[in-house]
């Protein structure tokens, strides 16, 4: 389900403009890298790079991201920032332990509330400790 939530952000980029299609674009790429799809991986990064999107350099090892939070269509960097916010850190804090700007983050959490169906942040620390632990 991921890798086809990725092709209709793949597609969806082609019609958009500035920063939706960079967006758009950006969360393709963390769902091919995630999936190990190289060849799609390889093609939006220079998609993302002519729609003038910053391009992250290549990741040595993809993040690991739990099967239950994949099918659920949350990218390896979400599952970044969904830990950082379980370990009750900040936007702030998750923007510089990352290397993203604070509004970044932001939009990371919006779409962890959306993806995961939760409504506040508390929710989101107590799904965080569940997905730790395993349950």
């Amino acid at each position: 389900m991921p890798f086809a939530v990725a092709i209709m952000r793949d597609i969806g980029a082609r019609v958009l403009d500035g920063e939706h299609r960079i967006r758009w674009l950006r969360e393709a790429l963390d769902i091919y890298e995630t999936t190990g799809a190289t060849a799609h991986r390889d093609r939006v990064r220079g998609l993302l790079r002519d729609a003038g999107g910053p391009v992250p350099r290549r990741r040595s090892r993809p993040a690991a991201v739990s099967e239950e939070l994949a099918r659920q269509g949350v990218t390896a960097r979400e599952a970044e920032v969904l830990r950082l916010v379980g370990e009750g850190k900040s936007n702030a804090d998750i923007a510089a332990a990352l290397f993203l700007s604070v509004r970044t983050v932001e939009t990371h959490v919006s779409s962890l509330l959306a993806k995961l169906q939760v409504r506040t942040r508390g929710q989101l620390i107590a799904l965080s400790a569940g997905a730790a632990s395993g349950s």
